[in-house]
Order: C-alpha cells, then sequence, then structure tokens
C-alpha cells in the first residue's frame, strides 16, 4: 500500500527557510500529521527558471521511483508544470532572438533614409543658396539636432518625419531619380513593419515573463512539497544524501 502524505509547502529564503518536519501519526492511519518546525540556514530551491526546471526534472523521476504520494500534488500535476516551465522559456527566448534581425533591419533602413537626407540637402542647396536651403528643410521633415540636419533618429519620430517628406516630395520642388517618392514610401513601410513586428515581440516577451513568474511560484511550491516528503520518509540521518539525490544540490542541509 502506497502512503499518502499530508505536505505543507515550507517557506524558503535566501538566507532562512523554513521546513515542516513529520511526527508519526499516533492514530496508526497512513495520514502523517505535520508538526513543529526547524530552520534551515540556505535555500533548497535554485532561484533561477532553468534550475528549478532541470532540478523539477531529477525530483520528479525519483518521486516516482519511490512512489511517494503528497494529498497536495501528483506527479502528474509536477510534470505539467515542469513542461509549462520549460515552453514558456524556450518561447521568450525565441521571441528575444527574433527581435534581433529587427534591429539589424531598423539600423540599415535608417542608414539608406540619412544617405537619401543628404542627398535631399544638396538638391536644395543646388536650387537656393546655402542659407536659403535651410528654410526649407523642415518642409522635408528635416530637423537640427546636435547642431546637424538630419532626420529624427527615433524610429517613430522618423516615420512621421518621411511622411512629411513624401507630402512636400510630391510637389515637384526638387526632383532626384534616386531619392524619390517611392524610394522614401519603401523606407517608411519598412520602418514601420520593424516597428510593429518590434512592438508585437517585445509584447510577447512581457507576457511571457509574467507567465514564467507564475510559473516560478508554482514550481517552487511544488518542490517544497517534495522536500516535505523527503522528510517524512527518510531518516534523519539519510535527508542530506536524499535531497542531493533528488537534485537539491546545496552543500549545507539540517535536518
Amino acid at each position: 500500500m502506497t502512503d499518502t502524505v499530508t505536505t505543507s509547502s515550507p517557506t524558503t529564503t535566501e538566507d532562512s527557510a523554513t521546513t515542516t518536519v513529520p511526527t508519526p501519526s499516533d492514530t496508526g492511519t497512513s495520514t502523517t500529521k505535520l508538526a513543529s518546525t526547524t530552520k534551515r540556514k540556505t535555500s533548497l530551491i535554485p532561484r533561477s527558471m532553468a534550475q528549478k526546471i532541470a532540478t523539477g526534472r531529477i525530483a520528479s523521476a525519483k518521486l516516482k521511483e519511490r512512489k511517494w504520494t503528497s494529498e497536495q500534488m501528483t506527479t502528474d500535476d509536477f510534470d505539467n508544470a515542469i513542461n509549462n516551465a520549460d515552453e514558456v522559456v524556450k518561447s521568450k527566448s525565441k521571441n528575444k532572438t527574433s527581435l534581433t534581425p529587427n534591429r539589424l533591419l531598423g539600423s540599415q533602413l535608417k542608414k539608406k533614409a540619412n544617405q537619401g537626407i543628404s542627398g535631399l540637402k544638396n538638391l536644395l542647396t543646388h536650387k537656393y543658396s546655402r542659407n536659403i536651403a535651410k528654410n526649407y528643410f523642415g518642409n522635408y521633415g528635416i530637423e537640427k539636432i546636435n547642431k546637424k540636419y538630419i532626420l529624427p533618429q527615433k524610429i517613430v519620430e522618423m516615420i512621421v518625419a518621411i511622411d512629411k517628406l513624401i507630402i512636400e516630395l510630391a510637389k515637384g520642388d526638387i526632383v532626384s531619380d534616386i531619392y524619390d517618392v517611392a524610394f522614401w514610401t519603401n523606407i517608411r513601410n519598412g520602418l514601420q513593419e520593424q516597428l510593429d513586428n518590434s512592438t508585437t515581440g517585445k509584447g510577447s516577451i512581457s507576457q511571457d515573463a509574467a507567465k514564467i513568474a507564475g510559473l516560478k511560484n508554482t514550481l517552487d511550491d511544488y518542490l517544497n512539497i517534495i522536500i516535505n516528503l523527503i522528510y517524512v520518509h527518510v531518516p534523519k540521518d539519510q535527508v542530506a544524501a536524499t535531497l542531493r539525490e533528488f537534485g537539491f544540490q546545496k552543500e549545507r542541509y539540517t535536518a
């Protein structure tokens, strides 16, 4: 017959963690009641999610070998929490990686836009004198930034400036075979796509981070239950070795 143990999840902190230690039931029933508490100077629960997942997989396998059970958790509950956590961590990593090409594309488009602005400034200067040409820069979205006449460099502001530039360029005051409306429309649309993808990616990362926070708490609860099961089933002089066997690799334990 497999014993079912009622456990309460101990609280673990970096400096001090409390584990509920069992006392044998006087009734002789299969449910062991937990009483009294003992302080541990070091937390047994890993901090990082990757370490929690790794420890969880080891602990789950050992729990099944021992056939220990708890009213607070089934092995399916534990495995599902581990797998969910692993999927969310991988999703967050994938979303972060997907932002890298977007940043590279945005950088390339900005460089192309800055080259185009140099061309338009030359056309305006050629048509008007240098001093007078500056009076027309604003019509094309060009601003004086750090003593230079350029487009705003923040992507949202650059898109707004290019919209203004396209409208002015379409009037035909200056004509360029290279830096024409089609040239600027392609840059503008590319920047907008980059912005949309970046916003979506960052939103997904934020959602994953929120899920990870919740799953960390769930894994901590389940790992604490397993620690209690070890204290319930294992003789005091074997607790430290059993904790290590279950993946809890801290060097110092007190029963």
